[in-house]
């Protein structure tokens, strides 16, 4: 796709598309030339994805409504300040929420419950709009059309998406955590992403989720303490075996304990494979060393090579044959 395709495809010029290729990440991205580069196609969009959104959702916290609605690319430094910077309450994101409801969503019904109280309320001029004031003419909402979606809300409450409905208060604050995480691991910043689950660890001692988090956070910086925490969660019964399992082998492989990553590696494919994929945010063992946060469809088909490329190193003829007859029962996911 050339320039001009690509900056028309997302409605900017190709001096916009351009001024934002210089403040993103470069996509590391393989295209497609048969059926097994589709794989790393897939898992270069979503390491991608991974590794841009935090810094667009932090931008856009943090930018004035015109650049937003603008598209103008921030520099360097703004973007690096935004990541810096606390995240925004929820009261802000609310009001985001309702600015796109209002102007994006034709029905009432599709709207959040909090953007048709922030409604209602600068219907009886109770709150400030979201925007100029002439612009919320553009879009009027009746007051009875709005009463009558608001008592529909009370006597039939929307479900909530499963996750959400089925955590208490501290569950949510995992979930929030989490994502800020993310971010934070995103910009190498390990330890302080740690230090997240260590507070919500006080709060919920007995949370397989919240060792699996904090033991993942610590891998590239303390694997011992990492696979502490994640042998806690796994006694816990964390339920993504496979997740456990690989961020284990992780360890192990940071502390040079082969054996123990091909054992972990062997013990999952005997008792807990799975018939499905497994999507998961994992640690990567890149060729210099280091480690690198990425996405995968499938993390038993990355277990399996992992094991694959460790058999071979150390020369187990046998357990590398193995291993290469697992990566190819997995397939491409």
């Amino acid at each position: 796709m050339s320039p001009d395709e690509a900056a028309s495809a997302v409605g900017v010029s190709v001096e916009e598309l351009s001024a934002w290729a210089n403040v993103l990440p470069k996509p590391k991205i393989t295209p497609i030339t048969d059926d097994e580069s589709t794989d790393e196609f897939q898992s270069g969009v979503a390491e991608s994805i991974v590794t841009i959104s935090p810094m667009i959702v932090a931008w856009v916290c943090n930018a004035r409504l015109d650049d937003i609605a603008s598209l103008n690319a921030p520099g360097a430094d703004e973007i690096k300040e935004a990541l810096d910077s606390p995240p925004p309450e929820v009261e802000l994101f609310e009001r985001y929420r309702w600015l796109v409801d209002r102007f994006s969503e034709t029905f009432l019904r599709d709207w959040s419950t909090p953007s048709l109280h922030l409604e209602y309320r600068w219907l009886m001029g109770r709150e400030l709009p979201p925007c100029e004031a002439s612009l919320m003419s553009d879009r009027p909402v009746g007051e009875a059309e709005l009463q009558a979606e608001i008592a529909r809300r009370v006597v039939f409450p929307p479900r909530l998406p499963a996750l959400v409905r089925e955590v208490d208060a501290g569950g949510r604050l995992v979930i929030e955590m989490e994502g800020h995480a993310r971010t934070l691991l995103g910009q190498g910043r390990c330890r302080e992403a740690a230090a997240l689950f260590e507070f919500a660890g006080k709060r919920r001692p007995d949370d397989p989720t919240v060792h699996n988090d904090l033991g993942f956070c610590l891998i590239p910086v303390n694997p011992e303490d990492a696979l502490s925490h994640l042998q806690r969660a796994a006694d816990l019964d964390y339920p993504q075996v496979a997740i456990n399992v690989y961020n284990r082998m992780c360890c192990c492989a940071a502390l040079k304990d082969w054996r123990s990553v091909l054992r972990l590696a062997d013990s999952y494919w005997g008792k807990d494979l799975v018939n499905s994929p497994v999507p998961a945010t994992v640690w990567r063992h890149t060729s210099d060393g280091n480690w690198a946060i990425t996405s995968t469809l499938d993390v038993r088909r990355m277990l399996a090579e992992f094991s694959y490329e460790i058999a071979q190193a150390e020369g187990l003829k046998d357990e590398s044959a193995l291993w290469r007859a697992r990566v190819r029962e997995i397939g491409i996911s």
